[in-house]
């Protein structure tokens, strides 16, 4: 029989790192112990394991997928094929939120998923009133979950962006979909919900109606946040513009690429 040194390094190929944390995770063990006692045996479960699930990774299954959880703001959140992986380039939504949040104010965040963006910012800001919305029923179990988990109040509800959302709020967040239907990235991301990937053709089209419509639901000197793709930025930047948000600013995430657009709302009325 092999050891599972020798096995991970017969089979694993691209894929070493991944089935590694499997296999601690299937032994409930820390890197340092698992690397101690890689030398053992590989037993016939395990293999069975490690096998299915190379498989999985091969045809393009996310890791958080086949763990269950992902970290996302040093916090650990459930997921499933329901809601997309959370990156840790979002998590720039969170570091800008916090900046723009006042104390007690009513933030909503559309297109929740796993809820973690709302639920990282409760944790960081539990003066804030937040309310999370996503078109997918699925979705919104996955993010009460986390929720429940976290210790969170923040109130989830069944939306298609603004569609049956009332009142007005100081905050807006999104991490919307904007990637365009004819992206060749599209096929690297098959295993994940594409309702959370696509919105239409060109990419714009979720994004779109953010822009078009945030201003009717913020009130004034409200802010507005959104994750967006790589080149997208400019154009949206003008977009807002058109429809009379000012300090309209893009920031960087940890690679450089532009990565969100903050931008705040005046109403003509005020003053």
């Amino acid at each position: 029989m092999l050891t599972i040194d020798a096995w991970l390094r017969q089979n694993g190929a691209s894929f070493r790192h991944e089935l590694e944390i499997l296999a601690r995770e299937y032994f409930g063990i820390s890197k340092a112990t698992f690397i101690c006692g890689s030398d053992r045996l590989i037993t016939y479960n395990l293999e069975n394991y490690l096998s299915d699930a190379l498989v999985k990774l091969k045809k393009g299954t996310p890791l958080a997928y086949l763990l269950g959880y992902k970290e996302f703001w040093s916090l650990e959140f459930q997921v499933n094929r329901n809601v997309l992986v959370p990156r840790p380039e979002t998590e720039l939504i969170i570091e800008k939120s916090i900046e723009l949040a006042n104390p007690g104010d009513r933030v909503l965040e559309l297109g929740t998923g796993s809820g973690a963006i709302a639920i990282a910012l409760a944790k960081e800001r539990p003066d804030l009133t937040i309310t999370a919305t996503d078109i997918s029923i699925e979705a919104l179990e996955v993010a009460r979950g986390n929720a429940l988990k976290h210790e969170c109040e923040i109130a989830l509800q069944h939306a298609d962006w603004f569609e049956s959302i009332g009142d007005k709020w100081n905050l807006i967040l999104s991490n919307p979909p904007y990637i365009a239907e004819s992206d060749p990235y599209l096929s690297s991301l098959k295993m994940e919900p594409r309702v959370a990937l696509v919105s239409g053709p060109t990419g714009f089209e979720a994004l779109k109606v953010i822009i078009e419509n945030a201003h009717n639901h913020l009130q004034s000197q409200g802010h507005l946040v959104i994750e967006h793709g790589i080149g997208q930025a400019q154009v949206i930047k003008k977009k807002l513009a058109r429809h009379n948000f000012t300090k309209i600013t893009s920031h960087k995430d940890l690679a450089n690429i532009n990565r969100i657009v903050t931008a705040q709302w005046i109403s003509p009325e005020y003053g």
